[in-house]
């Protein structure tokens, strides 16, 4: 079981708790310890948003955080479809589309839609319909 916490991200295996978070100097890639919006995708990797509206993934195999190919954004909401595929929602009304590498796990930005308010869920719903289209969703 996976928590997002004030205090980082914790595991808990059925017996202890293992705590993941960002001490000064270390090399984990994460920005904030205050965690919120946690999700798993299909390659068992941990989607989080961070307090400061950053969205990470954390690879358990790793054991790092790396934040998503995107500069200058603040995140208002998460979506990680069945098909590997993430969208994130922005306070401007941008949504980014992050595709991953099933092979390699490569994190790539996909499409990146639209400043207007209305346009966010009428292409929220376009794109699930293109990943429906693809397979997106068996």
């Amino acid at each position: 079981m996976w928590f997002a916490t004030w205090d980082g991200l914790y595991k808990f295996d059925g017996y202890t708790f293992k705590n993941y978070k960002a001490h000064p100097g270390d090399s984990i890639g994460l920005s904030n310890n205050r965690l919120d919006n946690i999700k798993e995708d299909k390659y068992g990797c941990i989607w989080v948003q961070s307090y400061d509206h950053q969205i990470y993934r954390f690879n358990p195999k790793t054991e790092l955080f790396q934040a998503i190919p995107y500069k200058n954004y603040l995140s208002q909401s998460l979506y990680v479809l069945p098909c590997g595929d993430v969208w994130v929602v922005t306070t401007q009304n941008e949504l980014i589309h992050i595709t991953i590498h099933p092979e390699n796990g490569d994190m790539k930005q996909g499409r990146q839609l639209g400043k207007a308010a209305l346009a966010v869920p009428q292409a929220l719903i376009q794109c699930q319909k293109d990943d429906l289209r693809r397979g997106c969703f068996d």
